[in-house]
């Protein structure tokens, strides 16, 4: 095919990075945009024409604005070795991740956006080879950021103030809890699942902040990065030192009293006491049968739940742009190429930033 026939205004990598976010296969959208599938993968290998007609109904078909398709030059960048440290379940197929990918991409593009012209505060690292124990770097960071003793009280509070995005996805699968993407010259991103529960949302960040910070090598072995930023987690989200002493008599009502302080789950505490030598394997098997035979195994009770963290830096990075560099709603949905429902989804109603305008 004669390239003067090829619309030059779309960009056939975006085409594919929006039909994976949306979850959907070629054979899918070629049905529904009525071409056959050997011309829709030529449509995505950017060799095939075009049609404006058939960009607005493929924007229809995927619920991008055309802009969306029409970025260039970019560069979209692949999963990279960090991002395969993240908790996913084996049983987790390759459409659920590359939707996942698809998405945690499109927002790394949208930050990199909102982030121009903005001070950030860089992100430490602490190879984990370095210290030889997760533990210790977990204490690295408590006291380099000079954090209180006790609990950490917001999460994803204390992720955004030093300099890490969090965005909270609908995975439509519990078999991905989150993963983390670190790229030059940006921000380190987390993306979770909005679907888990509080306790295993805090875990889940401390878990990913743990690979940010210490796995730098891309060789790494996951399964034991995987080890190692639980272990970071585990001494974060509770430091030994301090929650050792309590972690001695472990009946029900000890276990739901420290929930309510540490906000961890029952399961992690039984855990962390085996960890630090209180409990013997025995009697750690023995109380996760007891939470088992209550209901309790895989999640908690809800009326134990901590309080839910709700990401706010992405919000606050698209308020700035709009108040700061003479956008309007609409002008900020079209510098980001985004809809109005996926912007509500993760940056809040464009609407609401009307009275910051004025």
């Amino acid at each position: 095919m004669n390239d003067a026939t090829i619309d030059k205004t779309i960009n056939p990598a975006m085409v594919t990075l929006a039909r994976e976010s949306r979850g959907k296969t070629a054979a899918e959208v070629s049905v529904a945009l009525g071409v056959s599938r050997a011309t829709w993968w030529r449509v995505e290998a950017g060799s095939a024409a075009i049609s404006a007609r058939l960009v607005e109904t493929l924007a229809s078909c995927l619920q991008y604005p055309i802009g969306f398709f029409q970025q260039r030059p970019i560069r979209i960048e692949g999963v990279g070795a960090d991002t395969l440290f993240h908790r996913k379940r084996q049983s987790a197929g390759k459409s659920v991740l590359s939707r996942s990918y698809a998405l945690a991409e499109i927002r790394r593009l949208e930050t990199r956006r909102l982030m121009n012209c903005l001070t950030w505060p860089a992100v430490p690292e602490y190879p984990v080879e370095q210290f030889d124990d997760p533990a210790k770097v977990a204490r690295t960071v408590r006291a380099c950021g000079q954090m209180p003793m006790g609990p950490v009280f917001n999460m994803t509070q204390a992720l955004e103030n030093n300099g890490i995005v969090v965005f909270a996805h609908d995975f439509a699968t519990d078999y991905i809890e989150g993963f983390s993407k670190r790229s030059p010259d940006m921000p380190p991103i987390i993306h979770i699942n909005r679907a888990l529960p509080p306790d295993r949302w805090r875990w889940t960040l401390a878990h990913e902040l743990g690979h940010i910070i210490m796995h730098t090598d891309p060789v790494r072995p996951a399964q034991q990065a995987e080890r190692e930023a639980d272990a970071f987690a585990a001494e974060f989200l509770t430091p030994g030192y301090e929650i050792g002493p309590m972690l001695y008599g472990l009946d029900r009502e000890r276990l739901e009293s420290l929930k309510a302080e540490w906000r961890v789950s029952m399961q992690s505490l039984i855990m962390r006491a085996f960890e630090l030598g209180v409990i013997a394997a025995s009697k750690k098997r023995g109380r996760f049968v007891r939470l088992s035979g209550d209901g309790f195994r895989k999640r908690d009770p809800e009326y134990l739940d901590p309080p839910v963290e709700t990401p706010s830096l992405p919000s606050r990075m698209a308020r700035r742009r709009l108040t700061h560099f003479g956008h309007n709603p609409a002008t900020l949905l079209d510098y980001l190429a985004i809809g109005e429902t996926d912007f509500h989804a993760y940056y809040s109603d464009p609407q609401d930033y009307v009275a910051d305008a004025d």
